[in-house]
């Protein structure tokens, strides 16, 4: 506790830096205490009162849009979102096991997911196998 009291003077700062051989510059000095000046500031702006009741506003206004948008386009982000109303998917019968690189054709399959992570969904599968889609 007294090693921190003595380190946030200026005088206990420059101790230390003797000590530990580093010397800032003046460019270095002048800079850190400009921004712990700013620093202070900002924290000082951001205990206030009004600063809180703004930052409750545009929480309150940015939820309010996400709501009127979900209401106007639907829900978009959400797992297994469209399938519900979806009546084209069929049963996927499993082919034999035997498998022959001669007798086989290439199937090709796209898949449109939301992103790259294990965590997306997908959003669309395509199938080409040979001239069928």
């Amino acid at each position: 506790m007294e090693i921190e009291q003595k380190v946030s003077t200026e005088r206990g700062k420059k101790e230390l830096n003797k000590r530990c051989q580093m010397f800032p510059g003046r460019f270095k000095v002048k800079y850190t205490t400009k921004l712990a000046n700013s620093l202070k500031r900002k924290r000082l702006l951001q205990a206030q009162r009004s600063a809180k009741r703004r930052r409750l506003e545009l929480k309150s206004e940015r939820l309010s849009k996400d709501a009127t948008h979900s209401v106007l386009e639907g829900e978009t982000y959400s797992t297994n979102i469209g399938f519900d109303e979806c009546t084209d998917i069929g049963d996927i019968t499993i082919p034999s096991k035997e498998f022959s690189v001669d007798s086989s054709s290439l199937i090709v399959f796209y898949v449109e997911t939301t992103g790259l992570a294990r965590t997306s969904d997908i959003l669309q599968i395509a199938c080409v196998w040979g001239d069928r889609v």
